[in-house]
């Protein structure tokens, strides 16, 4: 008999940027949530809920790059060698980096409001979306 062979499993769609997406908005009026000192590490687990304990936070080298960012500010970051990033069924050769805590693909952001909304709007990573102002005090720098 002939040999057969099985068809490949074709790839599960790409969802789209508000199919796959969680947040939690801290009001001015909950426990209080500081990130000083603190880091929040994303692991997927194949599940709902992410879990992972952070045991040490990175610290940038000497070829880190740093920005000046103003208030409500962002600056894109092309990025080297080659390198691509997919997000959400799109490559991207860039990101912007914002001042407020986030980074966008595609367009600037200069929002300091953060709603899930205004999350949404744009394809977005947020570490921390809320009102920073690093010209103030402190610095963002980024390595690739």
């Amino acid at each position: 008999p002939a040999p057969t062979t099985a068809a490949p499993t074709p790839a599960p769609p790409v969802p789209s940027p508000g199919a796959v997406a969680f947040h939690e908005v801290f009001s001015s009026g909950s426990a209080a949530f500081d990130m000083v000192g603190k880091s929040l590490t994303l692991s997927p687990q194949n599940s709902c809920g992410v879990v992972a304990a952070v045991s040490s936070f990175p610290n940038p080298t000497g070829s880190a790059q740093a920005m000046q960012l103003g208030d409500d500010d962002s600056q894109e970051v092309s990025f080297s060698s080659g390198f691509l990033f997919p997000f959400f069924g799109t490559v991207y050769s860039s990101v912007y980096v914002g001042s407020n805590g986030y980074l966008t693909f595609g367009s600037a952001d200069r929002s300091y409001t953060a709603t899930a909304s205004r999350h949404n709007s744009k394809p977005r990573v947020s570490a921390v979306f809320t009102d920073l102002n690093p010209s103030a005090g402190g610095q963002v720098s980024y390595q690739q």
